[in-house]
């Protein structure tokens, strides 16, 4: 109890010590965008009678890496002798020879025109327009006494000839007419009971071969090249190319 006169001792409250300001944390850099680079898409994308994006975007590379001269309209979707004539130049300039440089981009190709880095400048002293694939063969190509050897020379003999075609849609066609067996005869159809068998990798009667021989071939139907040239300048000029054959022809 309090009486009057009493000393009343009031203790002392702490005073409360305000909290310091938060900081507001330092927004964080975004991180800078990876650039777009497409895989190679494969072989099967390039070639006589393709049409996809892969062929514009190979395209627009070839341009922006100083081979629009190739080009008479830009770069487009549908395959053309421009874009197997860009791509050849851009091989060589590489310095590539043989099948590493016949027009056909392979991942390499690719890789270095999509991204940019490691490509060699353009050969100052190479023609505008690239030469044929027959050019680097005559020098310094061989090939192999086997399919793919076969596939690659009849090409180049092709593409002398201007005789439309490429590697797979002849492994294609060769795969089911013949097995591969360059000396294959058919002697059970209706063409062997008229007396033409088909014969050869591509299984072509006789008649046709010798219609359809390509000059500076063998005359002989057994002849693997010749017997390719043959039956895919008579696959041109009846379907416009031997890959648009998915069947007996």
């Amino acid at each position: 109890m309090v009486h009057p006169g009493d000393k009343i001792t009031v203790p002392d409250v702490p005073s409360k010590t305000p909290a310091p300001p938060k900081e507001t944390p330092k927004p964080k850099p975004k991180p800078k965008p990876k650039p777009k680079f497409t895989p190679f898409p494969g072989t099967k994308y390039f070639g006589t009678g393709k049409n996809n994006k892969y062929v514009t975007q190979l395209g627009t590379a070839l341009i922006k890496h100083g081979y629009k001269d190739f080009y008479k309209v830009g770069a487009g979707p549908k395959w053309s002798e421009s874009d197997r004539k860009a791509v050849q130049a851009f091989q060589v300039s590489q310095g590539w020879s043989g099948k590493d440089a016949d027009g056909i981009p392979g991942k390499e190709t690719w890789d270095r025109l999509i991204t940019g880095k490691g490509i060699k400048a353009r050969v100052k002293t190479q023609a505008k327009h690239a030469a044929p694939m027959s050019a680097p063969v005559k020098e310094e190509v061989s090939y192999s006494n086997n399919l793919d050897g076969w596939i690659r020379q009849a090409l180049a003999v092709m593409n002398q000839h201007g005789i439309p075609g490429s590697y797979e849609g002849i492994h294609r066609a060769i795969v089911r007419e013949s097995g591969g067996n360059p000396k294959a005869c058919n002697n059970w159809d209706s063409n062997a009971k008229a007396g033409t068998p088909s014969c050869g990798l591509m299984q072509v009667i006789s008649p046709t071969f010798k219609a359809y021989h390509v000059s500076g071939t063998s005359w002989d139907v057994f002849d693997p090249v010749a017997n390719i040239a043959a039956a895919c300048n008579y696959a041109a000029k009846t379907y416009g190319s031997i890959d648009n054959v998915n069947g007996a022809y």
